[in-house]
């Protein structure tokens, strides 16, 4: 382990430290407009707004899974797919995890600090994937300006920089 999750969620600027510790980060927005169109005429139309911040973490994490929120499909899976549980019913119920690297993975969830990063992401209708050394922060939103929670994402990135060798 390279980095210290604490010395991180503890610093002055943790998304400084993030930086420093060697990520760094892209961030892109795209736009999705939805309406209803009845004789030509417009009803109820909306704009969401996706804000992705793509960190690449400065080695592998060994770790390739996502976080999303719990849906009735997911609640089907399940009938026929294990699924990662950490025992906290909060965590459990709300999040669907989805991975390709079971033991690395449930080493990160072992981490307080990833788990609420992740409820955070998911309590907002975003999502967290991680593919190694990539990690994907989502948040959906209908106001453009939005950002992902700075310590729900520091949270996420800590504990996943703890974890690169």
């Amino acid at each position: 382990m390279l980095n210290d999750a604490d010395a991180i969620m503890n610093a002055e600027d943790p998304i400084a430290a993030c930086l420093a510790a060697g990520a760094t980060v892209k961030k892109s927005t795209e736009t999705s407009s939805s309406s209803l169109n009845l004789s030509g005429v417009e009803f109820g139309a909306s704009e969401a707004y996706t804000v992705t911040h793509t960190w690449t973490l400065p080695g592998k994490t060994g770790v390739r899974a996502s976080f999303g929120k719990e849906s009735l499909k997911h609640t089907f899976i399940k009938l026929f797919k294990s699924e990662i549980q950490v025992g906290d019913p909060s965590f459990d119920d709300a999040v669907y995890i989805s991975t390709a690297t079971e033991a690395a993975t449930k080493r990160l969830l072992a981490s307080e600090q990833f788990q609420n990063g992740v409820l955070g992401f998911v309590a907002t209708g975003g999502d967290v994937a991680v593919q190694d050394d990539t990690v994907t922060l989502r948040t959906r939103s209908a106001d453009e300006h939005v950002e992902p929670d700075t310590m729900d994402s520091v949270s996420v990135l800590a504990a996943l920089l703890a974890l690169v060798e």
